[in-house]
């Protein structure tokens, strides 16, 4: 007899005459394999993970082992049509008992299409086991965190990797010392094929870092569509020309080392003062100004540049973390000075005219001659032969004690200042030891003739107030 409801008539048929009805209800013996609890659900990029999962056998006989379905569905209907993640074993369930499970799975290499989707459950996924009930096995899901898949390639990987080949090209990369270079396989840094290039979880490139590597010309502008960069070494190579302004583009950049190189020109306040940059080294260049910035976080290596107190003491001001400026560049250009006696020398160094707080100290040789507060200039009103020499200038200031500038030389050659004459001889030019002859001496610059004699190998006396021969 098959499941369902019956009836059983019965007659008696006595002085009564009656009629009894009875009804009865026949039960298959069957399992029924139920979600019991969900559990939690952690969604955390692309792992996935559900703990506490419970299932229950609802029927009256025990169920076989089976397999517990996970899938991904774009709605809330769950079949075995949607995308499988994970299968969890089932041991055998009596009626009435339950099982419990904890899982974690990894969908990064399932090709399963962006979307965003609910987990849910099919139980018996196999539908391996005879059930009361086969509709209860797949109305159980979670609801919320929904899974969102995005595996489409980053839009900074293919540029980052477009931006190293011309970074690559640009700094002449086939002389590189290291010159490893990717392919067109992304992430950039596939199989370790960019040399010094890290990348973060998307593929996109978070280090550059080259130093020491024979790079050449100056750093290309595409350097600042790196969005993701945290970090770059350029340090020591032979890199030229000015900063492009494009760095300032980098918000996420932490730390800078491109010192040791041949920069010149100033570094752009908008590099300064991105928001994350804690270390900037730029040491060893020819750096030549340095404008005013706000950024108390930073470190600040300008060393060994060609920097002056008109430069560091804006920065001082700062009162950045550390700024390390000291032992510039000697300023002033090495000159020589032609004067003659009773002209006014005049030596301008060209620097920090609107510092009012320098001291110069000012040396003719070795000799201390002067010391100036405040003046950038040095001059003697009028020179004599005794002011030749070579004078140069040492520069403290008392707000910046790191530093100290010193002047190239400027070489100061005075003359007596006598006039010069032209003299023409007249008379015999070739003289023998004993001959006995007139010279007679006339001038074209307004100056009288005049006659000496030439007896035996000397000349006469020279005429008084004549010209000295």
């Amino acid at each position: 007899m098959s499941a369902g409801t019956y009836t059983i008539d019965t007659y008696s048929w006595g002085l009564l005459n009656e009629t009894n009805i009875f009804s009865f209800v026949v039960v298959d013996a069957a399992a029924n394999l139920a979600c019991n609890q969900l559990g939690s659900l952690t969604v955390n990029g692309n792992q996935i993970t559900a703990n506490g999962t419970s299932i229950i056998n609802l029927g009256n006989v025990a169920a076989d082992p089976s397999f517990l379905g996970y899938y991904l569905s774009d709605d809330t209907t769950i079949t075995t049509s949607d995308y499988l993640i994970g299968s969890q074993s089932v041991n055998g369930l009596a009626a009435g008992e339950s099982a419990s499970f904890n899982n974690t799975f990894d969908i990064s290499n399932q090709n399963i299409p962006d979307g965003t989707y609910y987990l849910g459950l099919f139980i018996d996924r196999q539908l391996s086991v005879t059930e009361s009930n086969e509709d209860d096995n797949n109305d159980c899901f979670w609801t919320t965190p929904q899974v969102v898949i995005n595996n489409s390639t980053p839009a900074c990987q293919q540029n980052d990797y477009n931006t190293l080949g011309t970074f690559y090209t640009q700094t002449t990369g086939s002389g590189w010392t290291n010159r490893t270079v990717g392919t067109r396989h992304l992430p950039v840094n596939s199989a370790g094929l960019w040399h010094g290039v890290t990348t973060n979880a998307s593929g996109c490139v978070r280090e550059l870092l080259l130093p020491s590597n024979n790079l050449k010309n100056g750093i290309p502008s595409v350097t600042g569509s790196l969005s993701l960069l945290e970090k770059l070494s350029l340090a020591d190579n032979d890199m030229t020309g000015t900063l492009p302004t494009s760095l300032s583009n980098l918000t996420n950049l932490k730390v800078a080392t491109i010192g040791q190189n041949e920069f010149t020109g100033t570094i752009p306040k908008n590099l300064l003062e991105l928001p994350n940059l804690t270390d900037f080294n730029i040491d060893f260049c020819n750096i030549d100004s340095l404008p005013p910035f706000n950024n108390p976080d930073l470190r600040l290596w300008v060393n060994n540049n060609r920097l002056t107190f008109d430069d560091v003491l804006p920065a001082i001001a700062s009162q950045t973390v550390s700024f390390i400026y000291g032992n510039q560049d000697s300023i002033y250009t090495a000159t020589t000075i032609n004067l003659t006696a009773g002209d006014m020398l005049t030596i301008d160094l060209g620097v920090d005219d609107t510092v009012t707080s320098n001291v110069y100290t000012w040396r003719r040789g070795m000799d201390v001659i002067s010391v100036i507060n405040g003046n950038n200039t040095f001059s003697i009103p009028s020179v004599n032969v005794t002011d030749s020499g070579e004078y140069w200038c040492s520069i403290l200031n008392p707000l910046a004690p790191d530093l100290e500038l010193f002047s190239r030389k400027a070489t100061v050659v005075v003359t007596s200042g006598c006039p010069t004459y032209t003299a023409n001889l007249t008379g015999t030019t070739t003289l023998c030891p004993n001959e006995s002859t007139n010279l007679t001496f006339s001038f074209t610059d307004g100056v009288a003739p005049f006659t000496v004699s030439w007896t035996n190998g000397r000349l006469s006396m020279w005429p008084t107030g004549k010209l000295s021969p």
